[in-house]
């Protein structure tokens, strides 16, 4: 009977992940899709989340909860220029370090390390799982090091050597990584053909690509989508609408230049961009696009808004839009937009890219 009871013990105790996080604490609304998954899901499923995530709001190592999980928050760097990056990394180190050594001496035993993109973080979950025994999982969400690259190649963000010298020392630490990694969640088919090109076994890499909740109830947010088309004085116009990031990778000039045939056969056509960018001077190259094109009467942006609030803004409008920019970034990702837009009943446009035409397929 003792034998039983141990084992009837074990069967309740909860699974325990340790989820190294390169997404900054609180996350934006794509950590939603996080929040569903391993808070929510995971949770009620008998699976215990414990966080390590950078965040702008702390200076120390710092006890948080998201959701029902715990969070340990380290603060995030801000390389300002080329000499500060070795000192900031090491610091983003140390920082990771304490953080997994602290939960490890109070947390229970984790069954499982994950990171998602950071390497700096896939170096100490190497060293731990290692250490413990446990699987390591690298999740890629987008080719940030790639990413960074690009902008030091076209000069879409100031900083040239900085860009290049992050994104060339992020690949040297990521893929030897990615190849002692267990398993290797790339994002889309056409990230793991890539990462295959740098020496990944196929055999190992699963395609792990975001969602949108389909259950979600649409008409729960037609009250307020009332009020958002009053405030933005939307109530006579045919609303399209863009919710996402405005930088200037996306190229959102192309909606603009679109904006401006539409309305010759739709004259009351509206852009509703829902969003901001890191760098608020991709915004005003936004705006200035818009008066040029003598469109800015009709685009509203509206900056950034909560997560909370989005799904009303997308209920407000009479349709959405999910323009891929054709540049080597965003052709290995995963688009969301279209699969928020459907499930809050919403039609959409796309861009002819290869997981929309998938998803399409799919649903049809």
């Amino acid at each position: 009977m003792p034998d039983m009871r141990s084992h009837s013990q074990a069967e309740r105790s909860p699974r325990h992940i340790l989820f190294l996080c390169a997404d900054v604490f609180p996350p934006p609304s794509a950590g939603r899709f996080l929040d569903h998954i391993y808070n929510r899901i995971l949770f009620s499923q008998g699976y215990r989340t414990t966080w390590v995530m950078p965040s702008a709001q702390v200076d120390t190592l710092t006890l948080r909860r998201w959701g029902a999980n715990p969070a340990w928050l380290i603060p995030k760097i801000r390389p300002a220029d080329p000499a500060s990056l070795v000192r900031d990394y090491y610091s983003h180190l140390r920082w990771i370090d304490s953080a997994v050594l602290r939960l490890i001496r109070t947390d229970a035993r984790p069954e499982l390390v994950h990171v998602r993109d950071d390497p700096v973080m896939a170096y100490v979950a190497l060293k731990v799982s290692r250490r413990l025994g446990v699987p390591f999982v690298y999740q890629l969400s987008h080719l940030k090091e790639e990413e960074s690259i690009y902008y030091a190649r076209t000069g879409l963000r100031a900083g040239r050597v900085s860009h290049l010298l992050k994104g060339g020392f992020g690949l040297l630490v990521r893929n030897p990584l990615l190849r002692r990694a267990d398993i290797v969640c790339p994002i889309s088919r056409q990230m793991k053909k890539k990462l295959t090109r740098y020496g990944i076994r196929p055999n190992k890499m699963f395609v792990l690509p975001t969602g949108a909740d389909a259950q979600i109830d649409p008409h729960q947010f037609d009250n307020r989508a009332g009020l958002i088309r009053s405030r933005y004085n939307l109530e006579d116009r045919k609303v399209i609408i863009y919710v996402g990031t405005l930088h200037r990778l996306r190229q959102l000039d192309f909606m603009l230049r679109t904006l401006r045939l539409v309305k010759n056969t739709i004259p009351d056509a509206h852009l509703l961009l829902v969003g901001d960018s890191p760098d608020h001077t991709d915004v005003t190259w936004l705006k200035d696009v818009a008066r040029e094109l003598g469109v800015d009467d009709c685009v509203t942006f509206t900056g950034q808004v909560s997560a909370a609030e989005v799904p009303a803004y997308i209920r407000a409008a009479d349709v959405g839009v999910s323009p891929i920019p054709p540049n080597p970034i965003y052709r290995n990702s995963s688009p969301v937009k279209h699969q928020k837009y459907l499930a809050l009943e919403i039609p959409c446009v796309t861009s002819d890219f290869r997981s929309q035409r998938e998803f399409h397929d799919l649903v049809a």
